[in-house]
């Protein structure tokens, strides 16, 4: 029994003890389930992918149904079919994976969002920089989305639109200097007169408000130009670090050579002194 105080509340907790007998046996039904759960086939072409665990009545078999089209923690809900009754079940529950936010989807299937970089705040919140490809009407771009806990969803700002398709996806990668600016790298693809393929180059921008605004803060950052095709560098992703005051730089590419050879993942390596501005690669080569 509990004494109530102004101040205090004091009691005891007493366990509720649970058991087989706490059971209503005679009220109650039971079923042996066989050894593992069937695997699921796909009746049309999509991109859901559904996975089975744990066990399934022997001979059963089931349907799961679509009842609001959607993706991982946004929208869909799902039920399930017995193909033997015909009887649904899950009550159109959202049973969807938990533990995701969505920062932005689309309806279209030549949308794309791809390559993120995630950068926490001080405050808690985060920025998630994407490569966007989104209507044919518009060039793909550089997006940074941002949220805090008050808001529930997010809002992004359109830090860089490439003037026409890259030749390659852009990769951004964000990291914090130790003066607190954000500084934004990402690769781009340009054409030079008289070479028939395209080179690699970086450019960067800065933000001093947690990413709420960016600025331009270097067109060219590294100092080399990689070439790009299927024949010879195919960039993977972009990475970069702060140690002591420098900033690291890690471009990671794919060397198409004419058959599967050795050496064919290949990291350039690149370090700056000046905030971001300028790169200069620190290896004789690309490993």
């Amino acid at each position: 029994m509990a004494n109530v105080t102004p101040d205090r509340i004091r009691g005891f907790l007493i366990p509720h003890d649970l058991d087989d007998t706490s059971i209503a046996i005679s009220e109650s039904s039971f079923s042996q389930q066989g050894a593992r759960a069937g695997d699921p086939q796909p009746n049309q072409n999509s991109r859901l992918i559904v996975r089975a665990t744990g066990e399934q009545s022997a001979g059963s078999d089931i349907r799961v149904k679509t009842k609001v089209s959607g993706h991982a923690g946004q929208n869909a809900k799902f039920s399930f079919i017995d193909n033997n009754t015909s009887l649904e079940y899950g009550r159109d529950l959202p049973n969807v994976i938990t533990g995701y936010d969505v920062a932005d989807w689309a309806t279209s299937t030549t949308t794309r969002y791809s390559n993120p970089s995630i950068l926490p705040n001080n405050d808690g919140s985060f920025n998630i920089a994407v490569y966007a490809k989104e209507s044919t009407w518009l060039t793909p771009r550089i997006y940074v989305y941002s949220r805090d806990e008050d808001d529930e969803t997010y809002g992004n700002v359109n830090v860089f639109a490439y003037p026409e398709t890259p030749a390659q996806a852009m990769h951004p990668a964000m990291c914090r200097k130790e003066n607190g600016d954000i500084l934004l790298a990402f690769t781009t693809s340009n054409s030079v007169l008289g070479l028939t393929n395209p080179r690699l180059q970086v450019r960067s921008f800065i933000s001093s408000d947690d990413g709420a605004t960016w600025s331009l803060y270097s067109e060219r950052c590294i100092d080399i130009d990689i070439e790009l095709s299927s024949t010879a560098y195919t960039v993977k992703g972009l990475k970069l670090a702060t140690i002591q005051g420098q900033i690291l730089m890690f471009i990671e590419t794919f060397y198409g050579t004419s058959g599967a050879s050795v050496f064919q993942n290949r990291v350039f390596q690149f370090a700056s002194v000046d905030g971001g501005a300028n790169f200069v690669r620190v290896t004789a080569g690309d490993d």
